[in-house]
């Protein structure tokens, strides 16, 4: 059974506050624009987080998930290309939104690989506690 204690949490908590960002960044969002755009600049924060991951994490990308992303930026310029109801106010709120997004997964996953004698079990138990 893993060691919970209060100190062992407390190094969990700014991973709780990056996790927490999008959540009400999302609400932010929603009230400055449509629910397609802000679906729209959630998927496509899995550019700069696949980007982040290569720079960050030395992950190396087949060519298939390559062409994944490349489709995904497509699309994504397709879609605001369409969007007649997007606002300049509502793209930068969701701009911010998928960079919080972004960020969150890096930091989490940054956060996790440098986390010693902590098992898979206690990283999601922990966040869910808190």
């Amino acid at each position: 059974m893993p060691d919970v204690s209060f100190r062992r949490g407390v190094t969990f908590a700014p991973i709780m506050l990056v996790w927490l960002l999008p959540m009400l960044l999302n609400m932010k969002c929603l009230s400055h624009t449509n629910v397609e755009t802000v679906v729209m600049f959630r998927l496509l924060s899995v550019v700069p987080t696949a980007v982040g991951d290569f720079v960050l994490f030395n992950v190396r990308f087949g060519i298939n998930q390559i062409l994944t992303l490349l489709l995904m930026v497509f699309g994504a310029i397709m879609y605001a290309y369409a969007d007649i109801r997007s606002t300049s106010e509502g793209n930068l709120w969701s701009f911010v939104y998928m960079t919080a997004t972004t960020f969150n997964s890096l930091f989490i996953k940054y956060k996790f690989s440098i986390m010693d004698g902590i098992g898979q079990w206690e990283k999601t138990l922990v966040c869910i506690l808190l």
